[in-house]
């Protein structure tokens, strides 16, 4: 009787010890654990100081024929401290006329009401407000200290961590830019990153003269370094690419090697009107079991190559790395990193739905876009967990919902109709 006993208390270890690993182990389909996603606060919409504002539209139709639709839109940008403690998004719309009751354009001086960036803390706190007298915050960073770099037609406008301008710091880092832009014969900058040491990387399109006939001009990362020197780095465009900001590194595809030797398919992403119940459009793209990667510093020197195990069907059937241009833009830097060097990648659906959410008149709304995922990798390009699945990372509006924490916490934002949550899921 003893060892009977015995036996079937091992047995019974033994069977919770096995559906332990079967939740938490990529052994296929099957072991896939479901990504922790949990609300981390909300903040209301509303035109109180503390609040995020929010101006949304009854119908383009309903403006009168030859008049410019109505001014609309609310939080589109929005990041993380490197510590995951403040939150940083761009209430644009404080720069635009308000509405009556009517829905009828109040005008305001934009110099009276410049956009502004809310800071709220872990709890939904208001912690400050930063105006934006210089630049315009349609992209965003902070650095590891809590300075505030906002884009601008000079490269960069930075802030303090307590908001108030950094005229020497800006005025330094726009000398560097104009120096750039005649050594390089540069068109246009555009601000993307800073990293830990205080470097600060640009898009730049290379003016039509400075590019070799059959290239694109935005193949290249403009570096501006703390102590003013500057460095054209050549990256690849047509896949996701990243900036460590921990490391600063490039992760860039490696096109040295031949894409066709992971190629899988063709396939399709189909863009679906739920209200409307119609499908908008299909956008086809190319898919492959891996894509050569490679690692690059500042000085444009190769640090390592990578072969990227993009396809996860094993893992997660129904989730594709789909460059769709819809989605992906004409800026695909959307590969984010944490302190240990893992990888992020944004995956699609084979079905994006298109949502309205209505405020409660339902006379207004806002179209948000669901079916993207956060698919978390080894600095190796190995697959580890879907962190975040079903996500509306794309509005009438928004251009950046989503980020990572230095300790790989993500987080993104949803918007509803009277509010906004801010959505994370823990490392695992």
């Amino acid at each position: 009787m003893r060892h009977n006993r015995r036996t079937l208390r091992d047995w019974r270890l033994l069977t919770a010890i096995l559906l332990a690993l079967l939740t938490v182990l990529p052994l296929g389909r099957l072991a896939l654990a479901q990504p922790r996603e949990q609300e981390l606060f909300k903040v209301k919409f509303g035109d109180h100081p503390q609040q995020l504002r929010m101006v949304l539209f009854c119908s383009r139709d309903d403006a009168e024929e030859g008049e410019e639709d109505p001014p609309y839109g609310g939080v589109d940008n929005f990041c993380v401290s490197w510590d995951g403690q403040l939150f940083y998004f761009c209430d644009s719309m404080r720069a635009i006329p308000k509405f009556d009751d009517e829905n009828t354009p109040v005008r305001e001086a934009k110099e009276e009401s410049p956009p502004w960036i809310q800071v709220y803390n872990r709890r939904g706190e208001w912690v400050r407000t930063i105006k934006i007298i210089k630049g315009r915050p349609s992209y965003f960073r902070v650095d590891r200290d809590g300075r505030l770099y906002v884009g601008g037609d000079e490269g960069v406008e930075v802030y303090n961590s307590d908001g108030s301008y950094n005229k020497t710091l800006s005025e330094q880092l726009q000398r560097s830019v104009r120096a750039a832009r005649v050594q390089y014969n540069l068109e246009k900058v555009i601000f993307r990153e800073v990293d830990s040491l205080g470097r600060i990387y640009f898009w730049v399109f290379l003016s039509r003269e400075a590019v070799p006939e059959g290239e694109s001009g935005l193949n290249n990362l403009l570096i501006v370094s703390p102590d003013g020197q500057t460095r054209l780095v050549p990256i690849e465009i047509f896949n996701p690419l990243g900036i460590d900001r921990y490391r600063g590194e490039i992760i860039t595809a490696n096109y040295q090697r031949p894409l066709t030797e992971g190629y899988i398919r063709q396939h399709e992403t189909v863009l679906y009107d739920v209200g409307e119940q119609r499908e908008i459009k299909r956008e086809q793209c190319n898919l492959y079991t891996s894509l050569p990667y490679k690692v690059v510093d500042s000085s444009g020197e190769v640090l390592r190559t990578f072969s990227w195990q993009v396809d996860i069907a094993q893992h997660a059937p129904n989730l594709f790395d789909a460059y769709v241009f819809t989605y992906r833009g004409w800026l695909p830097d959307n590969v984010m990193t944490d302190n240990e060097g893992r990888l992020y990648r944004i995956y699609l659906a084979s079905r994006i739905e298109r949502h309205a959410i209505p405020t409660a008149s339902a006379r207004e709304w806002l179209t948000v876009d669901r079916g993207f995922a956060i698919v978390e990798f080894d600095a190796q390009g190995h697959f580890r967990s879907v962190r975040a699945r079903n996500l509306p990372l794309e509005t009438d509006f928004a251009n950046r919902l989503c980020d990572v924490d230095r300790d790989g916490n993500v987080y993104w934002v949803e918007f509803q109709a009277d509010h906004l949550r801010v959505m994370m899921s823990p490392r695992q």
